[in-house]
């Protein structure tokens, strides 16, 4: 029984890490998302003040290496954070396993 309750403790130790990382991850994705869009932002102004043409500016002003390297960042935080969230269901389904067997063993089944 004490094994069980050893790894509760651990799987909460677990999951407190895992919930504060998603949040530190979130915002740092959300400083990403602001740094991407007000670089693609710019960088569309600037090309449309060059007289670029309307229907191409989107996709060109995506491809430069600032804005792109942006663009990357942000989705690799993005999916940093869709990670963390799959882990804490994981810890949350194994809390739940582990309240079971505990108590069932309790119970003496």
């Amino acid at each position: 029984m004490q094994e069980l309750v050893y790894e509760i403790e651990q799987t909460l130790q677990n999951l407190k890490k895992s919930i504060s990382g998603r949040y530190s991850v979130a915002k740092e994705r959300a400083k990403a998302e602001y740094e991407y869009r007000t670089a693609l932002g710019r960088e569309m102004a600037m090309a449309k003040a060059e007289g670029m043409a309307a229907t191409a500016l989107y996709e060109f002003c995506r491809g430069l290496e600032v804005v792109a390297d942006l663009r990357c960042k942000r989705d690799i935080l993005a999916s940093q954070e869709d990670y963390l969230t799959e882990l804490i269901f994981y810890y949350r389904s194994e809390l739940r396993v582990l309240e079971g067997q505990l108590k069932a063993e309790r119970q003496g089944l």
